[in-house]
């Protein structure tokens, strides 16, 4: 079988179930797909460019290419159809059918077959480049909502109606999301718990991670810049001698986050223990 090199990429014909295998048209085959202006796109002189690196751009040829091979494929009924009422139409009137009679219809029943082929290649090329160009996407979004995971903290800031759009099948599927900071939510077992791959806190409970994870937290933090202004107070009151005056106090880092307390149940977790590692530990994966 014929291995053809396209700008879209390489092309195997031994993986598709052709309509037919014979040499010349496995080079009438060849001949299309080399000259094809989807394939190739240095040699499209037409106006409607098709862009590979877009993802609507790919689709909406998809389902062009796909509504062609349809109609192609009526084409092909309705030509075989033709066929046969021809024929039955020269014997009931007692008309002898010359040699090579059927040669008009086989031959075009070869060329639809041909361009059918052509269009299923095409399809096929762009739906596996369709797929990479959202595989791509899905990580580049992953990474991004990776980095802006509790990026402020535990701090218990809510945000609601966050909708993200995505293909399944061919279909587009609308997704709502509520976050707190930053971290995706989602029922469980009835629980509006954290559904979060990128969070060490994923699988416990909204109502958990208050209390026992953003409460300490923001108690932590508040207890700091409490000392800190009261540290000013008394520099100042001592004469605010410049080489004296109180540091800023220390920001909290991934270190300082509480840890999963043992008694806190972990949703998503199956017959396991709860996590109870620390939080830099469990976020290594996003931040390596």
């Amino acid at each position: 079988m014929t291995t053809i090199q396209t700008e879209a990429g390489t092309i195997n014909l031994s993986e598709y179930k052709l309509k037919n295998s014979s040499p010349i048209y496995l080079e009438s085959l060849t001949s299309k797909l080399e000259n094809s202006s989807i394939l190739n796109q240095s040699s499209n002189t037409h106006h409607s460019f098709l862009n590979l690196a877009d993802t609507a751009s790919v689709r909406n040829k998809v389902e062009v290419l796909q509504a062609k091979i349809e109609e192609l494929e009526l084409d092909r009924s309705d030509n075989r159809r033709d066929k046969v009422k021809f024929e039955r139409r020269q014997i009931n009137r007692g008309h002898p059918l010359r040699e090579g009679w059927q040669t008009k219809f086989d031959k075009k029943t070869e060329n639809i077959e041909l361009e059918i082929d052509c269009k299923k290649i095409e399809c096929n090329v762009l739906q596996e480049l369709l797929t990479e160009l959202q595989e791509h996407k899905d990580k580049v979004l992953k990474r991004d909502h990776a980095s802006m995971v509790l990026k402020y903290g535990p701090k218990n800031m809510r945000r609601t109606g966050r909708v993200e759009r995505y293909f399944e099948d061919g279909v587009e599927v609308e997704r709502r999301f509520d976050q707190v900071d930053y971290q995706d939510t989602g029922f469980v077992d009835g629980v509006l718990c954290i559904d979060d791959d990128c969070s060490p806190y994923n699988g416990m409970a909204v109502y958990d991670y208050v209390i026992h994870i953003a409460r300490p937290f923001l108690t932590e933090k508040r207890n700091r810049e409490v000392n800190h202004e009261k540290a000013l107070q008394e520099w100042a009151a001592n004469g605010s001698i410049p080489n004296q005056r109180p540091a800023n106090p220390k920001k909290l880092t991934r270190d300082d986050w509480p840890k999963w307390p043992k008694s806190v149940k972990n949703f998503k977790a199956k017959q396991k223990q709860p996590k109870t590692e620390s939080v830099r530990e469990s976020t290594l994966i996003r931040t390596t």
